[in-house]
């Protein structure tokens, strides 16, 4: 697969629901979507990181009402969901990890999100503390943090190819998201996500503490 896949209709990769990092079929987004889906509220305002295809803003939208905003690294991306799926939300290209905080402020006219999500997002060589850093900061106050990222004792997804490949750096286990994002958020819930009873994911949620 390659970027011109994603704006050729006549592929199948053209909207899939599994999207590039997955396997025809869709098995494991699908029950990944389900998960992050009964973390979600509807009709709330949310902000997509790493939104790629689009379809996780798509199926939100449609299935919760929620209104959503995506962005990404690779302008491709942006443009596919600008050009196919502006109905269903807003579409900027950015690295979110590193992009001054003037501009989120300037692109999102100062709203606050009621959640964040970043699907196999953190694994791969962003900022991380640049990354929570701004999530705090578009995030209301008692807004939530979704994220799911390979799990390192998952057989099914073949995490020592991950730790070799040069674009998926980092291993993140319960501890270390805990760490990380647990020490200015309240950890809400850490649990495996399984895809047709195999291991293949954690599932995280943090909540941005209330202002006092």
């Amino acid at each position: 697969m390659n970027v011109r896949d994603w704006q050729n209709p006549d592929s199948k990769w053209h909207a899939h629901p599994s999207n590039h990092r997955l396997v025809p079929g869709g098995s494991e987004y699908e029950s990944r979507y389900l998960w992050v889906r009964d973390q979600v509220k509807t009709g709330t305002r949310g902000l997509d990181v790493g939104c790629n295809c689009g379809q996780l803003i798509v199926n939100l939208s449609r299935d919760l009402g929620c209104k959503m905003v995506g962005v990404d690294i690779i302008d491709e991306f942006v443009k596919h969901c600008q050009t196919g799926k502006a109905e269903f939300g807003e579409y900027h290209t950015m690295d979110f990890s590193r992009v001054d905080f003037e501009v989120v402020d300037r692109l999102f006219l100062g709203r606050e999100f009621d959640f964040v999500t970043a699907l196999e997002v953190i694994e791969h060589p962003i900022s991380v503390r640049g990354f929570r850093d701004r999530v705090l900061h578009v995030l209301r106050p008692g807004g939530r943090l979704i994220v799911t990222t390979p799990h390192p004792k998952s057989a099914s997804y073949g995490y020592e190819y991950y730790l070799r490949h040069p674009h998926h750096v980092r291993m993140w286990t319960y501890q270390r998201l805990q760490v990380t994002f647990g020490s200015v958020m309240e950890v809400i819930l850490l649990e495996d996500i399984y895809n047709q009873g195999k291991l293949a994911q954690i599932g995280a949620v943090f909540r941005k503490p209330e202002e006092r």
